[in-house]
C-alpha cells in the first residue's frame, strides 16, 4: 500500500513479467483499501495483466482457482525477486553417514535452503516458501536417499461427508 514493493521490482529477470504482475496486484490492493474509494470494484487491470502473461487466464472462461493462485504467486515471486543474476548451483546429495545423524541432516537442509535462496529471494519466498524432506529407500539394496525440495504451496485433501451413509470421501484438489 505504501509502494515499498517498488524497491524489489526486478524487470530484468528473464522469468519475470516486467514487474507488471506486482504492479497490478499493488494497484488492486490500493483500490481495495482506499477508504475514499467505492464500496466495490472490479479487478480488471489485474485480470488483464494475468491474462496477458498467462494465456490460460485470458478471456472469461471458468478457471481453476488453485492454478490461478499458483500463477499469481509465481508471477509475484519472479517480479519481486531480489536476485538480479541467478547463479547455477548444483544440489548436493545426501550421504550414508547423514541418514541417522540429525545434526548432519539439519546442516544438509540448511545448505539446500541456502542454494534455493541464492536463486529465489523475495517477499513471496519469505512468506510462503518452505522445504519438504523426502526419504527414498531402494527396495533392492536398502540405500537411503534424502532430499529437501522447496515448495510455496501445499495441496491438501478436503474431507467430504456423504449425508446418506455418513461415509467420508476424499477428493484431490489438483487434477
Amino acid at each position: 500500500l505504501d509502494d515499498v514493493y517498488k524497491k524489489d521490482l526486478n524487470p530484468s529477470n528473464p522469468l519475470a513479467h516486467n514487474g507488471d504482475v506486482a504492479k497490478a496486484y499493488a494497484n488492486m490492493l490500493r483500490q481495495m483499501y482506499d477508504e475514499a474509494g467505492q464500496s466495490s470494484f472490479a479487478p480488471r487491470q489485474l485480470k488483464h495483466t494475468i491474462g496477458r502473461y498467462g494465456p490460460a487466464f485470458s478471456g472469461y472462461g471458468q478457471q481453476d482457482s488453485q492454478e490461478f493462485l499458483l500463477f499469481l504467486l509465481d508471477g509475484l515471486q519472479e517480479d519481486l525477486n531480489r536476485i538480479m543474476k541467478k547463479p547455477y548451483i548444483e544440489k548436493p546429495d545426501s550421504t550414508d553417514e547423514m541418514v541417522h545423524n540429525k545434526e548432519a541432516l539439519a546442516e544438509f537442509a540448511d545448505k539446500c535452503w541456502d542454494i534455493y535462496k541464492a536463486r529465489n529471494d523475495s517477499v513471496i519466498t519469505d512468506l510462503f516458501a518452505g522445504m519438504y524432506k523426502s526419504t527414498l529407500v531402494c527396495p533392492a539394496c536398502d540405500k537411503v536417499s534424502i532430499i529437501f525440495d522447496p515448495f510455496n504451496n501445499l495441496t491438501l485433501q478436503l474431507p467430504i461427508e456423504n449425508l446418506w451413509g455418513k461415509e467420508i470421501f476424499y477428493f484431490p484438489l489438483n487434477k
